[in-house]
């Protein structure tokens, strides 16, 4: 069987990713340690030279917040401090990973960049059936690919294999070090 994968990169956004982002407190030492951003473009380059689409994907709220989860405990904080505004400098692409011109950069409001976007429509329309991912604070992100993958809509989700290399964050040293045990059991291969 012929894979038809696509790379995500998920949040690597100033607000995240840059020195002087609103959130740089929270994921900037672990991904300057990891070498994120730098393993990111190779990832990139390598998709790029391949033909494997790029999609970014990027986490922010509408202007005055309409769209904003009240009850979420992890962007509690967005609303009051005026973060993760769509169309900020703070939700933008960094710009070590800018992207091309034809690939899609889809913005979401949750967790699960398939919850309210049209992933889901993208991934299907170009055939793609396996998920290569990187990015920051993204095991938040497999975890919520579970229901997808159960619907089967997401056969395969990659991390770190073959040419793609680990490029990738999670909130501590200490979380790091568990994610491949908890990885293990959501990706798979068919």
């Amino acid at each position: 069987m012929t894979r038809r994968p696509a790379l995500l990169i998920l949040d690597l956004i100033n607000d995240l990713a840059h020195p002087e982002g609103s959130y740089a407190d929270v994921c900037l030492d672990q991904i300057i340690e990891r070498g994120v951003i730098e393993r990111a473009a190779t990832a990139i380059a390598r998709a790029r030279s391949l033909g494997i689409p790029v999609i970014h994907i990027v986490v922010g709220f509408s202007a005055g917040y309409p769209d904003w989860p009240a009850g979420s405990p992890l962007f509690a904080e967005a609303r009051d401090g005026e973060r993760l505004v769509l169309g900020s400098w703070g939700t933008q692409v960094h710009d070590a990973l800018k992207p091309a011109a034809d690939e899609p950069v889809i913005a979401k409001r949750r967790v699960s960049p398939f919850l309210g976007t049209h992933l889901d429509l993208l991934l299907r329309t170009q055939g793609v059936d396996t998920l290569l991912l990187t990015g920051c604070a993204h095991q938040l992100t497999v975890l919520n690919l579970d229901d997808y993958r159960a619907g089967g809509r997401v056969p395969g989700v990659y991390y770190g294999r073959g040419e793609f290399p680990i490029c990738s964050e999670t909130f501590s040293p200490s979380s790091h070090r568990s994610w491949p045990v908890t990885f293990s059991r959501y990706a798979y291969e068919r």
